[in-house]
């Protein structure tokens, strides 16, 4: 049994090349699985990958796969996260830096896993992110792994490798939370994670939450907690626009033009939302929205097409790319 990967892009976000990999021919099919979790680190690249399906086979285990080969194929290391009941964690994503890991804060790769509280492929309460942390050099060892476990007397992150003891470093129990992203914007100096906080079948209420933080532990604060298509008017989304991200290969150097990409709305779909972030000068009376456990929450204003950091603001420019249609969704 080996893992196979569906599709490949290449090139910057105004000239890129999609391709259809493994969709039909000898090469087709694969096994089942649901993967949100990829990276490259000392050239090779890592993929977490699910139990089969959408139901309770989903939080059964977690695999590491490696491939040497720019994913031409993929091997298991042998690390794996088995699951007899709940709580279990799911759907791991690595904490993106740079090209191979460049801009790494320390020698240790991050990974964010969603907290499951029942065998239901949907947002999880009270919405627990657990954080792990394992050496670069021995991502291939199971016992190197460290699990995040709270704060010592003086606010600094304390680490355990049993698996029983780990503790969220984000947790929204009104909302809720599932299919995460974090990412790492070294202009800004910006952690940025990403994460669905509303059921996914409830009809045009999709809503997505963006939080940045100074350190991979927070303290979190809430960027945008709205609905996608309240964004941008004209947006190709849907229930099933999943998995936003912040790309570090298309973000700019200084850290102030951004893409973000997401999964959907339908079968073999993509998108992207280009947008800039403007450094915030000026502090205004706002509500914000209600904050996970641990989130320091300051301003958010929402003026259409605009959505406001405690720090910067990010304005999302109209328009998109309508390249590869078959492929890409835009708005």
């Amino acid at each position: 049994m080996y893992l196979k990967i569906k599709a490949r892009i290449e090139g910057n976000k105004d000239n890129y090349s999609a391709y259809d990999v493994f969709k039909t021919g000898h090469d087709a099919g694969g096994w089942g699985g649901k993967s949100l979790g990829i990276v490259s680190v000392n050239k090779t690249l890592y993929l977490f990958r699910n139990g089969t399906g959408s139901t309770g086979g989903a939080f059964k285990q977690t695999e590491l796969w490696k491939s040497t080969d720019h994913a031409k194929s993929w091997t298991f290391t042998g690390i794996k996260w088995t699951f007899s009941g709940m709580p279990a964690f799911y759907s791991p994503t690595f904490l993106q830096f740079g090209k191979d890991y460049q801009n790494a804060r320390d020698q240790y790769v991050y990974i964010y896993a969603n907290e499951a509280q029942k065998s239901d492929w949907n947002v999880q309460k009270p919405g627990g992110i657990s954080l792990i942390r394992v050496p670069k050099n021995q991502i291939e060892s199971f016992s190197a792994y460290e699990y995040f476990t709270g704060f010592d007397s003086n606010n600094q992150p304390t680490w355990s490798k049993n698996l029983s003891d780990r503790k969220p470093v984000f947790q929204d129990p009104n909302n809720g939370n599932m299919r995460t992203s974090i990412s790492y914007n070294a202009g800004l100096k910006r952690y940025l994670l990403i994460t669905q906080q509303v059921n996914r079948f409830a009809s045009n209420n999709y809503h997505i939450g963006v939080y940045e933080a100074p350190e991979p532990w927070g303290p979190w604060k809430t960027v945008l907690f709205n609905n996608p298509q309240n964004v941008g008017p004209g947006l190709n989304t849907g229930p099933k626009t999943v998995y936003w991200n912040f790309s570090n290969k298309w973000l700019s150097p200084d850290g102030r033009h951004f893409v973000l990409v997401y999964t959907g709305p339908g079968p073999d779909e993509w998108g992207t939302v280009e947008g800039d972030f403007i450094l915030k000068t000026t502090q205004q009376d706002t509500t914000p929205p209600s904050a996970p456990s641990r989130v320091k929450v300051s301003l958010i204003q929402r003026i259409l097409r605009f959505f406001q950091f405690p720090l910067v603001k990010a304005s999302l420019l109209l328009g998109g790319n309508s390249k590869l249609a078959t492929l890409l969704k835009t708005f």
